[in-house]
């Protein structure tokens, strides 16, 4: 036996489908309508450190031997195990306060034997004095 539709049953079914698609139609026109994200302002550039701020943080980085695994002339430091510094144009502020802070690899975590101001004020120096 055929089973027959009616008129009704077809503009059901029809209209159920219209309305699946136009579901997922909107959130793709509403992310084509969206507009534009603008580009970020650039960063104001950063106070240079203090005569003293530049004295502690070259004393930083001697007393947790950070010359040891990193080259920075300025501070002494000669080691080639971790990332040279100087001419180091792949570092930025975030990168060194992100290692500084968690440690990956064979950098050791100095999170909680530095406070963050000390740490924002070494990575300060450090992008001010890489050569």
């Amino acid at each position: 036996m055929a089973f027959e539709t009616t008129a009704l049953g077809k503009w059901t079914r029809a209209g159920i489908a219209a309305i699946g698609l136009g579901a997922l139609a909107v959130p793709a026109i509403s992310a084509l309508a969206m507009p534009a994200e603008e580009p970020a302002a650039p960063a104001a550039a950063e106070a240079p450190l203090t005569e003293a701020q530049m004295a502690e943080s070259k004393a930083l980085f001697s007393q947790f031997s950070c010359g040891a695994c990193h080259a920075l002339a300025e501070a002494g430091g000669t080691g080639h195990i971790g990332p040279e510094f100087d001419g180091n144009e792949g570092i930025d502020k975030d990168y060194i306060v992100t290692m500084v802070s968690n440690g990956q690899g064979a950098m050791p975590s100095f999170g909680g034997m530095i406070d963050e101001a000390q740490i924002e004020q070494l990575a300060t120096y450090i992008m001010q004095v890489k050569k």
